[in-house]
């Protein structure tokens, strides 16, 4: 949500003639990681280690433009953002979820999806008032708050791990 309120103010502070061009390399990354994704859980990767390595890139993504102000990383950077931030990532923590709770199916798919539904609505609000008070420079503070809210992810995404990792070898003793 964060990147596609600032992306294409993003692409004009770094000189990008065309910023609408963004939201297109973008979109070919979410369609892209949705295959890709399929074809990973389709071959028994746990979705819970995607929910790691995805974030995991997409913060070393939005590192990378915050750093390399040109162009070119706020085309690359839309395409690794919709790949690895936008790509089915709710997905999969739903259906981590889901596997976690699975007497609770619909009860846990609502929880996920009001928080989703939260979380966009307070961090679409910070980034409008960081947007505000940077002036110019505020799709790159976004860009940090982004940044931010990507690292607690990761965080949590190896806190769950862990928990799984604990829940499995406690079933594997009974």
């Amino acid at each position: 949500m964060l990147w596609l309120n600032c992306n294409q103010e993003l692409g004009i502070l770094y000189g990008l003639s065309d910023p609408g061009k963004i939201q297109s390399f973008y979109s070919v990354g979410i369609v892209l990681a949705l295959f890709v994704s399929a074809a990973l859980l389709g071959r028994n990767v746990e979705p819970a280690k995607i929910l790691v390595v995805y974030p995991t890139i997409a913060l070393l993504t939005l590192v990378a433009i915050y750093f390399i102000q040109t162009p070119a990383i706020c085309l690359a950077g839309g395409f690794l953002l919709g790949f690895f931030a936008a790509g089915g990532v709710l997905q999969l923590v739903t259906a981590v979820a889901n596997e976690m709770f699975p007497k609770n199916r619909g009860v846990i798919t609502s929880i996920v999806m009001i928080a989703s539904s939260v979380a966009n609505y307070l961090v679409v609000s910070v980034a409008g008032i960081l947007t505000r008070i940077g002036g110019t420079e505020g799709p790159r503070l976004v860009l940090l708050f982004n940044i931010a809210v990507t690292l607690v992810g990761i965080l949590l995404a190896v806190y769950l791990n862990g928990c799984l990792k604990k829940e499995k070898a406690a079933a594997a003793k009974e």
